[in-house]
């Protein structure tokens, strides 16, 4: 008997390992545990953007993707050709593992408009022209300007890039080549207007490699020399005021630069500070341009100036806080939806006799009400940020006698235009508007 019982006793204890009962009930936690999301702010770090760099390295597809990370990494910033939609949402995939889906990061970043030429956008102009003019080089008594524009209207028509280097002799003792940017714009090529090119003379001020090669380099950072130039040059410059500046660079060979700076009242900058905010779809982190804000007692008040100007019969008779077209006060900061106080106040008799069909009436207003506050706070909207379509999630608050809060949901569809969409959970007679609360 002791020989037959071992081996059954092995067996079963074999088979209850091979078959935990836990196995099961762990599945199916897993698989009803809720995603980990969570809300907040974030400031990239210059240690951030390095991450950044290493991140999207990994994920290169070819040359420009490659310089476009490094470039991330040595400006520690964003631009136009390195854009923040592309290369923080694997960024915050590396940052933070652990959230999930419903997560949002509302991220501060630096953005700067510099730009580096390619070869094709570096254009000599030809002997011919100055064969034809029958000089050597521009002077102060041949000014470049119209010669360099007639040249490039005609042998640029509809031309595949936007903005160009232009080299040119010009006749300053030396007879030596300068450069200027021109731009594409409305058909023609023109020189934006505040324009600072670095002379040589700037870069022999700062001494070093970048007085004997007239450039700057990774060891010569233009925008901690570019800066203290523009002080010494605008000395009378004021606050707001820009300048499109352009310099050599030298990294691996020697390349044109671009960069937009702004005076501050104190010093020039090239960076400028940008708020965006990115969500875990449930796969992935995406850019979501979305302008979400609750209306302020002023935002209410811009909806009665336009009462106040195109409905001037629906103004309170007393208070330049109130009007009874769409309901809204700056006093209460709130659109009053009461339909005894809107029939008392209804000079034209828009509203219809049937109370329900009223009332109707007034939720339906609230689709202007807030079309006139947007077109009025962001007249520079844009439909698009990035590939991706903009909408805007406005929250208002009501007295129907009760305070009640909504949201309205608009589509940007041109510049600084709007046009309400639909929203599931939608209540009373408007199918754009939901209750907050």
């Amino acid at each position: 008997m002791k020989k037959i019982f071992i081996p059954i006793l092995t067996i079963l204890l074999i088979g209850l390992m091979g078959c935990n009962p836990m196995a099961d009930i762990y599945k199916q936690l897993e698989a009803t545990k809720k995603p980990f999301a969570k809300t907040f702010s974030y400031t990239l770090t210059d240690a951030d953007y390095t991450a950044i760099a290493s991140v999207g390295l990994v994920a290169a597809q070819n040359a420009q993707d490659s310089a476009a990370c490094k470039a991330i990494g040595t400006y520690k910033s964003f631009s136009d050709t390195r854009p923040a939609a592309k290369y923080i949402p694997p960024f915050l995939a590396y940052k933070f593992p652990a959230l999930d889906s419903g997560s949002v990061a509302k991220l501060t970043y630096n953005f700067d408009h510099s730009y580096i030429f390619s070869q094709n956008e570096e254009i000599t102009i030809p002997q011919s022209v100055y064969d034809a003019l029958g000089i050597s080089a521009f002077d102060s008594d041949n000014p470049a300007a119209g010669s360099i524009q007639d040249y490039l209207d005609s042998a640029y028509t509809n031309p595949s890039i936007t903005k160009a280097v232009v080299l040119y002799k010009y006749d300053d003792g030396d007879n030596t080549y300068t450069t200027t940017m021109y731009a594409y714009y409305d058909g023609g090529w023109v020189v934006p207007a505040n324009q600072y090119t670095i002379s040589n003379q700037d870069y022999e001020s700062i001494g070093g490699s970048a007085g004997r090669y007239h450039n700057f380099s990774s060891s010569y950072d233009p925008n901690f020399y570019i800066p203290r130039i523009l002080l010494q040059r605008f000395p009378y410059a004021h606050e707001g005021d820009q300048i499109h500046v352009l310099y050599k660079y030298y990294s691996g060979g020697l390349q044109h630069h671009y960069n937009l700076y702004t005076f501050d009242g104190q010093k020039w900058n090239a960076l400028e500070v940008k708020h965006e905010q990115y969500i875990h779809n449930g796969q992935s982190w995406v850019f979501d341009p979305t302008v979400k804000f609750e209306m302020s007692c002023d935002d209410y008040q811009i909806i009665v100036d336009w009462v106040k100007n195109n409905m001037p019969e629906y103004m309170h008779p007393l208070y330049k806080n109130t009007e009874y077209y769409f309901g809204a006060s700056s006093h209460y900061c709130n659109f009053d939806m009461r339909l005894t106080t809107r029939r008392a106040n209804d000079p034209d008799n828009l509203l219809p006799a049937d109370d329900q069909e009223a009332t109707k009436e007034l939720w339906q207003r609230l689709d202007k009400a807030v079309d006139v506050l947007l077109e009025a706070k962001f007249p520079n909207a844009q439909p698009v940020i990035n590939g991706v379509p903009v909408y805007y999630e406005v929250t208002f608050k009501t007295y129907e006698p009760a305070t009640h809060k909504y949201m309205i949901k608009f589509l940007c569809t041109d510049v600084g235009k709007f046009t309400p969409v639909d929203q599931d959970g939608a209540i009373k007679y408007n199918s754009h508007i939901i209750l907050v609360e």
